[in-house]
């Protein structure tokens, strides 16, 4: 549900909207090249050089990861509630790739997954999109086989942001959505129900090893070099 326009921006409730319209640009936008420059190779590096045999995506979007995924596992299934951030990842799959890979719109916090499946278990920068970040979780564990990886990116909640943008880089119009800041304590405390903790890392921009050039969509960031932008947690399903 739109919620209010305003400032060449428009404010939505429902993120599975908000998602759905900005799919047509959302890897265009300036913070995909930070996301792939900082996040990336730290989460490739918690991957390691280990093949997996079936992968979870929760929240895929439009495969920013994928390939990358696909070329550590047998197979990938992935799940995002948008459907038009789905369509532009299936579009841009490469076909060699083709009977290895499946997407189905759906939520984590409701599913049709089996338990104790998935040898890596991966969500980026989608917690901080759901609220109930306890029934997210214990999916999520509860998907992964004893042994399994839970690999778990997201902004960070000490990061001064009111809401989520996506910046159309054409028009710089902006889709504004809710921001959910779960205590990433609360997020550890839960995980170690059932795993053990092998990673834990804060990322902020004094430590990133590309540092955005000063503009509209990075100048909130470049405020304060020390607040934490992003975090990263690998676990281990006992």
């Amino acid at each position: 549900m739109m919620a209010f326009t305003k400032n060449n921006s428009q404010y939505f409730r429902s993120i599975e909207k908000a998602y759905d319209l900005g799919a047509e640009f959302y890897d265009k936008r300036e913070w995909m090249v930070f996301w792939k420059k900082n996040e990336m190779p730290l989460i490739l590096k918690h991957l390691g050089s280990h093949k997996f045999d079936k992968i979870l995506e929760v929240g895929c979007g439009t495969g920013f990861y994928a390939i990358k995924l696909l070329n550590k596992c047998n197979f990938l299934y992935g799940i995002d509630i948008s459907k038009n951030m789905l369509r532009t990842f299936l579009r841009r799959m490469p076909s060699k790739f083709k009977n290895k890979v499946k997407v189905k719109k759906e939520s984590i916090l409701k599913n049709s997954l089996p338990s104790n499946f998935f040898d890596l278990t991966i969500s980026v920068r989608t917690f901080s999109s759901i609220k109930n970040i306890d029934k997210a979780l214990s999916e999520v564990i509860r998907v992964t086989r004893a042994g399994g990886i839970i690999l778990i990116s997201d902004l960070h909640p000490k990061y001064q942001i009111p809401y989520c943008v996506l910046k159309n880089p054409q028009n710089k119009f902006k889709i504004k959505m809710p921001f959910y800041r779960h205590k990433i304590e609360m997020i550890i405390k839960k995980l170690r129900q059932a795993c053990k903790i092998l990673e834990f890392d804060e990322i902020s921009i004094k430590n990133v090893k590309w540092i955005p050039p000063r503009g509209v969509s990075f100048d909130e960031a470049l405020h304060d070099l020390e607040t934490p932008v992003f975090y990263v947690i690998k676990a281990k399903k006992l």
